[in-house]
């Protein structure tokens, strides 16, 4: 527990140094390094207690469908919360505004998980490994 603790405050200090106490006109050296640490000691911790106090609720259902989807959210919002004026629209669609962007992100995703992703994976576990491109070793 001491190293998690150790991981937040990596997190924590300089986030509250920089943001809260003087509105962001101070600099720490190394702050993004601390914060990439804390964060990289936090996930090392999740991955050697998966089922701890403190990490259990991550395995959970509902995180773990949505660990599934995650990747197809990704990309989708990268296309939907872009700047409108981006695309040539010179008003904001109101299906393009906040939140509903977020909303057709997630749509999306959802969807292109179930209609596109899943069943190449379907697809991947049928074909033999040698036409995956997997190495035989040189083994004739």
């Amino acid at each position: 527990w001491v190293l998690g603790l150790s991981a937040l405050a990596l997190i924590a200090i300089p986030l509250v140094f920089t943001r809260l106490l003087v509105f962001g006109g101070f600099t720490i050296p190394f702050g993004p390094t601390a914060n990439a640490m804390g964060v990289s000691i936090l996930l090392l911790l999740s991955i050697a207690y998966p089922s701890g106090k403190a990490f259990g609720w991550l395995n959970r259902a509902p995180l773990r469908t949505l660990g599934l989807w995650s990747y197809s959210i990704y990309l989708w919002q990268q296309l939907l919360c872009a700047n409108p004026a981006f695309y040539g629209l010179q008003v904001v669609p109101t299906l393009l505004s906040f939140p509903f962007w977020i909303i057709m992100a997630l749509g999306a995703g959802i969807a292109s998980y179930y209609l596109i992703e899943r069943p190449f994976l379907r697809l991947k576990a049928r074909l033999p490994r040698h036409q995956l491109g997997a190495h035989d070793g040189g083994k004739k």
